[in-house]
């Protein structure tokens, strides 16, 4: 396959008056944009940051619970900085490090007011644009567990049930309910961790290899 084509170059530009234009904040609308014009017909569009690991069948299996004709932006739940955006925007959004979905409607929606979005909010953290952006259409973020802002290491598990998709409001986790979905901020000896720790592959006698996705499973305990 051709792979510019699977991993194609897009060239974004930042807005006029863009404040942060070094930190990249900015290239969210321009990149979610690409995305609805590059596949109009796909159910889901999902958003993480490079140092995000991402187990994609449990993405899969929690977005299935939802009907994909709906506005749904759904991740972890956040909220901006007291001493920074909470200032001027108060809203809770969906952590972009820890990765968010978004429906088909609600990003065909949202295609009609990004342009705007990317002009007027130019000194926010990238995730709270497009937060702001999609509460600008009456549409609020849906907390769903299993996303995670930090690596597995920075959380207390608590596996007697329940999740907790409230990002820095608590620092517990859960696999009780939902195996994990992401985890962020890693270095790329933690995504290769976490990518062994998930598949496990086995050579059959007759040559054959047999792969196993243990994803699932991650950080759950069993009695």
């Amino acid at each position: 396959a051709d792979l510019e084509a699977l991993q194609p170059t897009v060239a974004l530009e930042p807005p006029p008056k863009e404040e942060l234009v070094g930190g990249g904040a900015w290239k969210n609308f321009p990149a979610l944009m690409d995305l609805h014009k590059r596949f109009p017909r796909h159910a889901w569009i999902f958003f993480c940051d490079d140092d995000t690991y991402v187990y994609m069948g449990n993405l899969l299996a929690m977005l299935g619970s939802y009907h994909a004709e709906r506005d749904w932006y759904i991740g972890l739940y956040w909220t901006p900085r007291i001493d920074m955006e909470w200032k001027e925007v108060h809203i809770a959004y969906a952590s972009g490090g820890a990765g968010y979905a978004l429906s088909r409607p609600m990003l065909a929606r949202l295609s009609e007011t990004m342009p705007q979005c990317h002009t007027r909010y130019t000194r926010w953290a990238g995730d709270i644009r497009v937060g702001k952006c999609v509460n600008d259409l009456g549409v609020r973020v849906r907390a769903e567990a299993g996303f995670h802002h930090e690596s597995h290491d920075k959380y207390e598990w608590d596996n007697t049930g329940g999740g907790h998709p409230y990002g820095h409001l608590s620092h517990k986790a859960s696999a009780h309910k939902r195996p994990p979905i992401t985890f962020h901020h890693l270095q790329p000896t933690q995504l290769e961790l976490y990518y062994r720790m998930q598949f496990v592959r086995h050579r059959r006698p007759d040559g054959a290899v047999e792969a196993y996705d243990f994803g699932e499973f991650m950080l759950r305990e069993f009695s």
